[in-house]
């Protein structure tokens, strides 16, 4: 094959040229055949990619893989990505949740064809913990075929809806996991947004007793404003009091004060246990998912991201305590987004950071290692330069005034004692996943370190000071701990004040009356986003930490956005004065430390008749629960529920509850009702249900009533086209040959326009 254009089959079919300075040759013009400009629509519809003969140029060069492979991963990135969704919450709920799946909906998904093709059912991830992750290689058009199918997408949908399930693509869960995230870590997540990864590291925080407070903090963070308040959103399903959402740019986040230790010695900057960077990148792991990287996809994209990746990375690593792991990943294939910043990273640690071994942590899930030699693409026409001295060679004379390629793209001299074999990388091909890259890097201790390496601790961080990003002999600010970067981000910090209430604050005390609260109930971890003069509406509960952190430090500085989790809220009346009731997310808080006076005890006939209707009233109930809600004088409860009527559900359900004068009803939002309903009855009961299936109805009486209209409209159509030809063979059998066409009209004439029309749509119906 030449040099000309060739056809290109899917990106599997194209030409490479060799040539002295190693530049991928470009073979596309982005030209039609007339040699106009063709422009592409820009979608998130799966289709056929457009070809992009770099991409596999570059990796081919890259040697990512042997040869061999390329076929299959291919294949793999062009075909669609597997739904895959996790089993959250606590432990208990969650894998009752996961034997419901398997036991009730697993049996029916197994076995099932659609047009002579066996359907494979949700298939259990193995190397998962617990096994709470599942994936779906299932189409849409099968979906909305099979009922089987469709009642398990109900089933989830409404699940995610109450927190209960989270979609989440399957290598991003990994990170996670190998962080080995216990109760009482302080841990970050430095890029945060849309909050899957925080998700799971709340779990963690959470694994020990669910009904207790972790003495952990989760500080999640993200750099766009707009997604922080969607990571609130899907963190807070999780209801953690010792979660914080703040809105700082990852490379110069701002230092966290606490006090010292011992107290009454000032403050210090906060130290983290463990700490996620899953650093912007190009993305071009998702390719499966966001098609439109086929085309966008640049050559050089890789080496303008790696300056921020290397600097988040380094602003984590700063923040980590002796002893601490950080876990760095990216959902990209390219090095210099992967094992470059790792080994620039670590060059610049002054040997206080090692590549971990992680090669077990997961039994079952296929990897790569770490790639110890690549090179670099210097331009966009895909020239490659195995080294930075190779580089400047080619550099020396140019008058190019674009911005330079950093000398930390390129493998360092070192490379083979740092280990970067010990990273991750997983292709599609492996595991019909996305292609993914995670390293976990742990902070030596002081008392690890050699001698010699300890003496010569001092100078090492003094030549790392003098380099920017990995360039020797570039000045840059001194980044140290200690100091205080500036927190950086876009737009005003605008948000509602977090003020912790005072323990004698008379509207709370006048409000905690009602909840039947013991007195180890942490009031003093209270707070409300309100000024000092508003009335109290909503309360939030943190734990200790949390508060120590916002009493010692400047929240517009930290960018703090929300914290905490919401327990209680105002539902107090002018005429029956200060009141609060319980909130759904924060009931497993609140139920350490509620009186058995302030639990009511009902059954799964009397959650029916709950969650059926809004406000039931007493004597809709079954007793004993009638005659228990009769006695009650107050107004907020817990109730109790004791799934004892099925073999799956052996969690009670406990359950916010407000009391009206002769009606009570369950203080629950449409989602988690419907949910819950489902869960337990299997139907939704609850009056969005109802309207769903009423609504339902009327769509598929509607239908049926268009189609019978559509069928008496063809047969009347039908009758008249009759009615005609009997009227031209009467005409053809008295008039002889003699008459013609202008007899036929004439002996029509009587006929309406309307027959005349209908029997002519009918006939050219027939006809065609």
């Amino acid at each position: 094959m030449g040099r000309g254009k060739v056809k290109v089959n899917f990106l599997c079919s194209f030409d490479v040229v060799a040539k002295p300075d190693r530049v991928l040759q470009k073979q596309y013009k982005g030209k039609g055949d007339n040699g106009a400009a063709t422009t592409t629509k820009r979608t998130n519809e799966w289709g056929v990619p457009s070809e992009n003969p770099k991409f596999r140029a570059y990796y081919e060069a890259q040697n990512i893989m042997p040869a061999a492979e390329w076929p299959a991963f291919i294949n793999s990135m062009m075909a669609p990505l597997p739904t895959t969704f996790r089993v959250t919450g606590s432990r208990a709920t969650a894998q009752e949740l996961n034997e419901l799946i398997k036991a009730q909906y697993l049996p029916s998904l197994t076995g099932i064809t659609f047009e002579d093709q066996p359907i494979d059912p949700p298939k259990q991830i193995s190397w998962y913990p617990q096994g709470l992750v599942w994936q779906l290689n299932l189409a849409k058009r099968v979906l909305r075929k099979l009922p089987e199918f469709r009642a398990f997408q109900l089933f989830l949908v409404y699940e995610t809806d109450a927190g209960n399930i989270s979609r989440q693509e399957l290598v991003s869960m990994i990170p996670p996991l190998l962080l080995d995230v216990q109760p009482h870590h302080i841990v970050m997540d430095m890029c945060a947004a849309p909050g899957s990864k925080s998700a799971q590291l709340i779990e963690a925080l959470h694994s020990g007793d669910a009904e207790s407070i972790p003495s952990g903090l989760l500080v999640a963070n993200d750099s766009d404003y707009k997604r922080t308040h969607m990571l609130v959103h899907q963190a807070g399903r999780l209801a953690s009091p010792a979660l914080m959402v703040t809105n700082v740019d990852a490379s110069h986040f701002t230092n966290i004060k606490v006090p010292a230790e011992p107290p009454n010695t000032g403050l210090v900057n906060l130290k983290f246990d463990r700490i996620l960077a899953d650093v912007p990148c190009t993305g071009d792991g998702t390719l499966r998912k966001n098609i439109n990287i086929w085309r966008d996809w640049s050559i050089t994209a890789g080496n303008g991201m790696h300056s921020l990746q290397l600097r988040i990375l380094l602003r984590g690593m700063k923040m980590l305590k002796p002893g601490g792991l950080i876990a760095y990943s990216t959902c990209s294939l390219n090095p210099v987004e992967n094992e470059a910043v790792l080994a620039a990273a670590i060059n610049q640690s002054s040997d206080e950071f090692v590549l971990a071994d992680v090669s077990d942590r997961l039994p079952g899930l296929v990897t790569r290692p770490g790639m110890s030699k690549w090179t670099v693409a210097i331009d966009r026409e895909g020239t490659l330069k195995d080294t930075f001295a190779e580089y400047e060679e080619a550099m020396k004379d140019s008058t190019d005034t674009r911005k330079r390629v950093l000398e930390s793209c390129w493998p360092p001299q070192d490379v083979g004692d740092l280990h970067l074999e010990r990273a991750m990388r997983i292709l599609p091909q492996d595991q019909d996943t996305g292609a993914f890259f995670v390293a976990l890097l742990r902070k030596v201790a002081k008392t690890e370190l050699p001698s010699s390496t300890a003496q010569d601790t001092t100078s090492q961080k003094r030549k790392a000071e003098e380099e920017l990003d990995g360039q020797p002999g570039q000045k840059r600010a001194k980044v140290e701990a200690e100091e205080e970067p500036e927190g950086q981000t876009g737009g005003t910090y605008a948000e509602q004040p977090f003020r912790y209430i005072a323990e004698d604050n008379a509207q709370m005390q006048e409000g905690l009356k009602t909840l039947n609260l013991l007195p180890s109930f942490p009031s003093n971890l209270l707070f409300a986003r309100s000024s000092k003069a508003e009335s109290i509406r909503s309360v939030y509960l943190t734990n200790s930490i949390l508060k120590t952190i916002l009493q010692h430090n400047d929240i517009a500085k930290i960018r703090l956005i929300n914290c905490g989790t919401k327990v209680i809220a105002d539902h107090g009346t002018p005429q029956a004065g200060k009141a609060f009731r319980f909130m759904h997310d924060g009931v497993s808080l609140i139920l350490p430390h509620i009186k058995p006076e302030g639990i009511l005890h009902a059954s799964t006939a009397n959650l029916k008749i709950l969650l059926a209707s809004y406000n039931p009233t007493f004597e809709e109930q079954e007793e004993p629960f009638r005659t228990a809600l009769r006695n009650k004088t107050g107004t907020s409860y817990l109730v109790r529920v004791e799934p004892t009527e099925s073999e799956i559900l052996k969690q009670p359900f406990i359950l916010p509850l407000w009391r009206a004068a002769a009606s009570a009803g369950l203080l629950l939002d449409k989602k988690a009702r419907s949910a819950l309903s489902l869960r337990v009855f299997g139907e939704d009961v609850s009056p969005a249900g109802k309207d769903q299936e009423k609504n339902a109805k009327e769509k598929e009486d509607k239908a049926e009533e268009a189609d019978v209209e559509a069928a008496v409209a063809v047969e009347e159509a039908e009758l008249a086209d009759l009615e005609l030809e009997d009227k031209r063979v009467d005409i053809e059998e008295t008039a002889g040959p003699e008459r013609g066409d202008a007899d036929v009209r004439e002996e029509t004439a009587g006929m309406t326009q309307t027959e005349i029309s209908q029997s002519a749509v009918v006939q050219g119906s027939l006809e065609g």
